[in-house]
C-alpha cells in the first residue's frame, strides 16, 4: 500500500500543468520505478528490460548481430513514416496540444500521399506482405 501511494505521489508529481496548459505527464510503472527514481538504485539491464525501461537487452558478446538484426528489421517497414513520427514527437516537447493536433494531422496527410502508404493498402488488399521503399 506505501508503494501505490508513493507511486501515486511520484505520479502527481510529474504531472502537472505546463505554461501553455497543456497537461505534462510523464509514465511511472509502479514500485520499482520509484524507488530507482528516488534512491538513485542502478539497474541490471535485464531488469530494466522487465520494467518496461529499455527496449532490449543482448549480451556484449551478441550486441552487433543483435544491432544488426534490429537495424534489418526496421529497414524493411515504412521508414518515411518513423520519420514523420519522429518529427511530430520531437515537436510535441515545445507545442501546445492544439499545435501538436496540427502537426499530426499534417503528419499523416503527408504520410498519406506516399508510396509507402498506396504499398501498404494495396499489400493489405492483397492479403500479402507490404514492400516498403521508403518513398
Amino acid at each position: 500500500e506505501s508503494c501505490t501511494r508513493l507511486s501515486r505521489l511520484v505520479l502527481a508529481l510529474e504531472t502537472r500543468l505546463d505554461s501553455r496548459g497543456l497537461a505534462v505527464e510523464r509514465p511511472v510503472h509502479g514500485c520499482n520505478d520509484v524507488r530507482a527514481i528516488f534512491l538513485g538504485d542502478k539497474i541490471p539491464a535485464v531488469r530494466a528490460k522487465e520494467w518496461g525501461l529499455i527496449w532490449d537487452v543482448a549480451p556484449l558478446s551478441h550486441l552487433m548481430e543483435s544491432a544488426l538484426h534490429l537495424a534489418k528489421h526496421l529497414a524493411t517497414q515504412a521508414t518515411r513514416g518513423f520519420g514523420l513520427t519522429k518529427r511530430a514527437m520531437n515537436q510535441s516537447f515545445g507545442n501546445t496540444l492544439a499545435q501538436q493536433l496540427e502537426v499530426e494531422a499534417q503528419a499523416m496527410q503527408e504520410a498519406g500521399r506516399t508510396a509507402d502508404y498506396e504499398e501498404g493498402v494495396r499489400a493489405f488488399l492483397e492479403k500479402r506482405k507490404p514492400t516498403y521503399r521508403g518513398e
